[in-house]
């Protein structure tokens, strides 16, 4: 499959993000690249490179020969980190590849590379290597702190600006830990100058706790770094000054403090962010009151679903406005959370086409089961574009949402689909009346049901269940989207069914289920050429109790949702009074 540079039409440095990385991948061999934060406020745009594994360069390498290109771009951050390092970074829950380099931030990705991107959420392991480390790293540091403390009150200066030295220092190495994952003793960092400059650049605030673009507290680093090389080569001759200590003592309990508040909020960045790799799926009933989140795979797949969807019919437009994961098991959750496999999707898709053919919407959808196999799979609406207006008040509000809050995977760049002129709000009454009406129909297709118990009237018996689940199922679809399909066959409603959460369907995957399946979505014209005598009665009892059971938790379900619509609604009209 061809993956492309995608990056986010709402990011403000779109064409000068895209300019720059479309220069270096002439000669970087980037794995996955990634962009996080939009450059708004103090935070700089950061720019991630996890090169391919066994690419023959270090991290370190690539930055050098990248700099004529990245030093044309100094309001970017641009970080090449190899693939093994990455890996071992992942493991150990470094700070940055967290913040900087999931599924979240990617924006480019060369197939048979490893993505963080964990199927539950559940990261605990990593947050608890991260704190370890945390804890290991400012120990150390306040220990070294507390020894300069102890110089300074017995006026040993030198020693003082020493261990202060080696303490301010340290602090900066935790920052560069955090900030930007790389771990080292003093020998491997070439001074404090150096460490502090690479921090103020990733936190631009740190600058109003130290700045060494002013007198006072170039004087700070200064002295404290004359201090240590002191210590290194005693033949030289330095002056401490214990004012320039205190303000160092000063300096460091603030940036210790800065430290510590930056971590405590990167413990609750985290969470969230895991929280919300636990959320695998989009459901199509939160269309009507949320936007929908998008990432590269989903985008990616959404591209080239569309791409197929367009060569079999003329579309204007192609709107997602739910999806699921599929495939997976318990053993794949268990799996890496820095691993080659990619998450496979079942979409929901409103397509809005500008031409008629019959049964396009089995054929789309068996064409994308044909040519994606089990890595994407949809549900497809189909209306046409000149139609729109001329819908339902409902089938409108519906329509409105998704073109509102769904993710646009395709339009044609020739024509615009104007607004349809939805009113604001549903007609909650005419979906209380449509729902209660489809129940009633319900109850009496099941209520003549159960009055067949001959063998020779099971077929008759089956399509009287039919009928019940199909009123069952669009009063659903109607009160828990506004959406009335145009297509009744058993298997479709239980499809777009499947994008409401709190229906559960009622077969399972059992042998037995899928032959009651079968006998629920037969064609009920069967009854006029089948013969009568050849299915079993005590089949279709069995399917009349699933779907009578099923009616009933549909009828609770309803009534609760009613009750939660009028709710909203009269809470609506109180905010307005």
């Amino acid at each position: 499959m061809n993956y492309q540079l995608k990056i986010p039409e709402n990011q403000p440095m779109r064409e000068q993000l895209k300019g720059a990385i479309t220069d270096l991948l002439t000669f970087v061999h980037a794995g996955t690249i990634y962009i996080s934060n939009n450059g708004q406020g103090s935070q700089p745009i950061i720019v991630t490179f996890i090169l391919k594994k066994n690419c023959g360069y270090s991290g370190d390498a690539i930055e050098k020969v990248s700099k004529k290109i990245t030093d044309c771009h100094p309001q970017f951050i641009f970080k090449f980190i190899n693939a093994f390092r990455a890996s071992n970074g992942f493991k150990e829950g470094f700070p940055y590849l967290m913040r900087h380099c999931t599924v979240a931030e990617l924006v480019y990705y060369q197939p048979d590379n490893k993505v963080f991107y964990p199927l539950n959420g559940d990261a605990k392991e990593l947050m608890q290597w991260a704190k370890f480390s945390f804890k290991d790293q400012v120990e150390d540091t306040i220990s070294h702190f507390h020894t300069a403390s102890a110089y300074m009150t017995i006026n040993n200066n030198k020693e003082a600006g020493y261990f202060m030295c080696i303490a301010i220092w340290n602090l900066y190495g935790c920052y560069l830990w955090f900030l930007v994952g790389e771990i080292g003793e003093d020998m491997g960092r070439p001074s404090l100058l150096h460490d502090y400059k690479t921090v103020v650049r990733f936190v631009p605030s740190l600058r109003e706790i130290l700045d060494y673009g002013t007198p006072e507290d170039k004087e700070i680093i200064g002295q404290l770094s004359s201090a240590h090389t002191y210590h290194s080569d005693n033949t030289i001759d330095i002056n401490i000054n214990p004012a320039v200590l205190e303000r160092a003592k000063l300096k460091f309990e603030l940036l210790e403090k800065e430290f510590r508040r930056l971590f405590s909020g990167y413990k609750k960045e985290f969470k969230s962010k895991m929280k919300q790799f636990d959320k695998q799926s989009f459901s199509g009933q939160s269309i009507l009151t949320q936007k929908m989140n998008s990432n590269y795979f989903i985008g990616h797949a959404l591209s080239e679903i569309s791409r197929a969807i367009s060569g079999f019919l003329k579309i204007r437009a192609v709107y997602c406005f739910g999806y699921s994961r599929i495939n997976i098991d318990e053993e794949e959750k268990n799996k890496k959370l820095f691993n080659k496999q990619l998450p496979g999707y079942h979409f929901y898709l409103l397509v809005l086409s500008s031409e008629y053919k019959e049964n396009a919407v089995p054929s789309l959808q068996s064409l994308i089961k044909e040519k994606f196999g089990n890595k994407y799979t949809a549900t497809i609406l189909i209306h046409r574009v000149k139609n729109l207006r001329s819908q339902s008040h409902n089938q409108k509000y519906f329509l409105d949402k998704v073109m509102d809050n769904g993710i646009l995977a395709c339009s044609d760049s020739q024509y615009t689909v104007y607004p349809i002129n939805a009113d604001a709000e549903r007609d909650i009454e005419f979906t209380r009346n449509y729902w209660k009406n489809r129940m009633l129909g319900a109850e009496q297709f099941l209520m003549t049901a159960q009055e067949c118990t001959e063998p020779d009237e099971a077929l008759v018996k089956n399509a009287l269940i039919q009928q019940a689940v199909q009123l069952v199922a669009t009063a659903q679809l109607d009160l828990f989207l506004s959406y009335h399909p145009a297509i009744y066959s058993i298997p479709y409603l239980f499809r777009l069914l499947g994008c409401i959460p709190e229906i559960k369907l009622p077969f399972s995957d059992s042998e037995q289920d899928r032959k009651l399946r079968e006998l629920l979505s037969a064609h009920i014209d069967m009854i006029k050429h089948k013969d009568l005598n050849r299915d079993s009665i005590d089949d279709s009892n069995l399917l009349y109790t699933k779907c009578e059971d099923f009616y009933n938790e549909m009828y609770t379900l309803g009534y609760q949702e009613l009750e939660r619509l009028d709710n909203l609604k009269k809470q609506a009209s109180d905010q307005e009074n």
